[in-house]
C-alpha cells in the first residue's frame, strides 16, 4: 500500500461520518416535529362559544311550553355543564371528532347548555303556509344564540310538526339555570321563558294562555230568523226577507292579516253573511233589491278596523269583520247599517240591525 493511499483513507471515513451524522440529524428533527405536534394536540374536544352541535339525546330538564297562534313550542333546558359524554353528541359521519371518542368540553371559563325543543301545530288563529318563522333562542345576560328557526308549512289540529330536537350550545361564563332564558319569537313578538322559575313573559300574547272569550249575537243559524229593519221609523218602504247570520264574536290576540294586537288590547272578529230579500211599500207592492251597499259595522259604537269581503253586491255577500277592543272589555252590541238599491226605480232603502251580545257559557 502506497503512502498516498494511507493518507487518503481517513478523508473518506470523515466524509462518510459527516453524511451519516447529517442524516441522523434530519431524522431527529422530523421525529421532534412529530412529537411536538402530538404534544400540542388537545386532549379534549372543545365547543366554541356561540356554536351548537346536535345531540342524540339530552340530559333531563324541566319542560316549558310557549303558546303561539296555531302552534306551541315546548322547550327543555338541562343544567349547564363543563362536559358531555362523547356518546351523547351526534357528529356528522365525516367529522373527525366522531372517531376520537373524546368527551365534548365547554370553552375555557364557559358552559355547555343542552336544549331540547319541539313544535306542535294546533290550528287556531294561524294560517296554512304561514310565512312567519318561529325563532327559538337561548339567552344568558347579553348572550343570545339561535337554537333554530322553523316555518310551519301546513298546520293542522293533530299534526306533530317536528320530532324532538336535541342540541348543545356553548356560552361564556360558568352559568347556573337562573342565568338562562329561552326566547321564542313569532311575527315580531318575543316571549321570554325564565328557565329557573318557568315563568313566561308573554307580552301581547298573554291572552293565548287564558280561556278564549266568545259572545253570541243569537244569529248563528238561518233558522234564527235575524232580519234587518228600516233605519228610520216612518219610511215608505220596509225590508222583507232581508236576513243575515252572524257567528260568535271571538276575542283573540293575533290576526293573520293584522298581526299582534297592541298590548292591552285584543282583536274581536265575527263572520257574517247577508241575504238580499226585497222591500214592500205600505200598499203591499214588492220591489226586489238589485244591489246592497257594503255594510258599516260598529261594536259598542266603534267602527271596524278590518274587513274581508262584505263589500256589497247584487245579492248575498259574506265575509269577516274585525274590531279592536280593550283586553278587559265585555262587548255588548254589534250593529250595522246598509243601503239597498231597489228595482223599478223605486229608489233606495236604508236598513240597520242592532244585535245585543251575551257571553257564551264558560266565559
Amino acid at each position: 500500500m502506497s503512502e498516498t493511499e494511507i493518507r487518503t483513507r481517513p478523508n473518506h471515513l470523515r466524509t462518510a461520518l459527516v453524511i451519516v451524522t447529517a442524516a441522523l440529524m434530519v431524522e431527529a428533527v422530523v421525529l421532534s416535529v412529530r412529537l411536538a405536534g402530538e404534544l400540542r394536540d388537545d386532549p379534549v374536544d372543545v365547543l366554541e362559544v356561540g356554536k351548537t352541535l346536535p345531540l342524540d339525546a339530552s340530559p333531563y330538564g324541566t319542560e316549558q311550553t310557549v303558546l303561539l297562534p296555531g302552534s306551541e313550542v315546548t322547550v327543555s333546558v338541562a343544567d349547564p355543564t363543563d362536559a358531555l359524554d362523547h356518546d351523547l353528541v351526534s357528529y356528522d359521519f365525516d367529522d373527525p371528532r366522531s372517531s376520537r371518542y373524546r368527551d365534548l368540553h365547554a370553552p375555557k371559563g364557559g358552559s355547555l347548555v343542552p336544549v331540547t325543543w319541539r313544535i306542535r301545530a294546533i290550528g287556531g288563529f294561524g294560517r296554512e303556509n304561514d310565512p312567519n318563522p318561529i325563532e327559538i333562542r337561548l339567552a344568558a345576560g347579553d348572550q343570545r344564540v339561535t337554537v333554530d328557526s322553523v316555518k310551519l308549512e301546513d298546520p293542522s289540529d293533530t299534526l306533530d310538526a317536528l320530532d324532538p330536537q336535541f342540541v348543545v350550545i356553548a356560552l361564556r361564563g360558568k352559568l347556573a339555570p337562573d342565568d338562562l332564558r329561552i326566547e321564542v319569537e313569532y311575527d315580531g313578538l318575543t316571549q321570554v321563558v325564565d328557565v329557573a322559575s318557568g315563568t313566561i313573559d308573554a307580552g301581547a300574547a298573554q291572552a293565548l294562555y287564558e280561556p278564549q272569550r266568545h259572545y253570541d249575537a243569537g244569529c248563528a243559524e238561518v233558522e234564527d230568523d235575524c232580519n234587518v229593519v228600516a233605519a228610520r221609523p216612518g219610511q215608505a218602504l220596509l225590508p222583507a226577507g232581508a236576513g243575515f247570520t252572524a257567528s260568535y264574536l271571538t276575542l283573540y290576540p293575533y290576526d293573520s292579516d293584522l298581526g299582534w294586537a297592541d298590548e292591552g288590547s285584543l282583536w274581536a272578529g265575527v263572520l257574517l253573511q247577508m241575504f238580499g230579500g226585497y222591500a214592500e211599500d205600505r200598499a203591499g207592492n214588492s220591489f226586489y233589491i238589485t244591489r246592497q251597499s257594503g255594510p258599516l259595522f260598529t261594536l259598542d259604537g266603534r267602527r271596524a278596523v278590518h274587513r274581508q269581503r262584505l263589500n256589497g253586491g247584487r245579492s248575498t255577500t259574506s265575509g269577516r269583520v274585525v274590531f279592536r277592543v280593550d283586553v278587559d272589555a265585555a262587548p255588548r252590541e254589534l250593529a250595522f247599517r246598509q243601503v239597498f238599491t231597489l228595482a223599478e226605480g223605486a229608489g233606495t232603502l236604508s236598513v240597520r240591525a242592532r244585535l245585543p251580545l251575551r257571553p257564551v257559557d264558560g266565559n
